[in-house]
């Protein structure tokens, strides 16, 4: 585990410079891929930057939902260097799903306004590759930072003595590499996406086959975290919930809301077809 880069000048945080490649790489994919299409890359730019912010601003609110308890200190903050230190505990990192609701949030707003410019099934289908493969960059930016940690294991990493002060709770013991796991997983994902993509299987709906098998890959893996700040909800962490309700979420929309649609078209057209008479 290697927190930062040291370049002597400057540190680099790990993480960020892994996220940061991460998003490059496929925000890259995607333009290049739009580019091919013949779409307005400057639509895309706007769309990838919603996506970006929305990330951040979602991952800090579920973080600090997860991280409530923090919340008196800004009561008992007596000085500007008492509030940063509240502010750091409480909102001082990211809950990936907090971030994907609300990418997912300000992705769909956007294409909801351009909805008469921008092909919203290309796009979608896109962001489904998009956002395992940003995200397997992110979770390799884990492994080095040493968050979001495995549980003990004699199969694994022990954590250096560079690691252990910023985060105290790793102790010297060697941890099962759950964020290399998940970076592997989601590598896979993204080319299954890529795959159904190339033969035009399930065009349109290929967001629901990435949230459907991430939540599996995610309510899995939790099982394999050795960290506390993850949040519970009763016996299941706070991403395990929230794989339960996306993985119900996907169900519903690839097999049941298609029959209700169906139902209701179907009634429309008899409605048109057979007119009530007149009174």
């Amino acid at each position: 585990m290697l927190p930062f880069l040291d370049l002597y000048i400057i540190k680099i945080p790990m993480y960020s410079l892994w996220a940061v490649a991460g998003l490059i790489l496929a925000g890259l994919i995607f333009c290049i891929r739009v580019h091919k299409a013949g779409y307005d890359e400057n639509d895309t730019i706007i769309f990838l930057l919603i996506l970006g912010g929305g990330m951040i601003v979602g991952g800090k609110i579920l973080y600090g939902i997860v991280n409530i308890k923090y919340l008196p200190d800004f009561f008992k903050a007596e000085s500007l260097k008492d509030y940063m230190a509240a502010c750091n505990n409480m909102f001082g990192g990211l809950v990936f799903y907090g971030g994907l609701m609300g990418a997912a949030l300000g992705g769909l707003l956007f294409l909801w306004i351009k909805r008469n410019k921008v092909p919203r099934d290309f796009y979608l289908d896109n962001s489904a590759m998009f956002a395992p493969l940003f995200h397997a960059f992110a979770r390799v930016g884990c492994f080095f930072a040493g968050c979001c940690y495995g549980v003990e294991s004699s199969f694994g990493f022990a954590v250096p003595d560079s690691v252990t002060p910023i985060t105290p709770e790793l102790g010297h013991v060697s941890r099962f590499p759950v964020q290399l796991l998940e970076a592997a997983c989601n590598i896979g994902i993204a080319l299954l996406i890529y795959f159904l993509m190339k033969k035009g299987i399930m065009r349109g709906k290929l967001v629901y086959v990435y949230l459907g098998c991430y939540s599996v890959v995610r309510f899995c893996d939790e099982f394999l975290r050795g960290d506390e700040i993850r949040g519970f909800v009763g016996p299941l962490s706070t991403s395990q919930f929230i794989s339960i309700l996306i993985a119900a979420f996907v169900l519903f929309m690839l097999f049941v809301y298609p029959r209700i649609k169906k139902a209701i078209l179907s009634k429309r057209a008899s409605k048109m077809q057979n007119p009530p008479a007149a009174q």
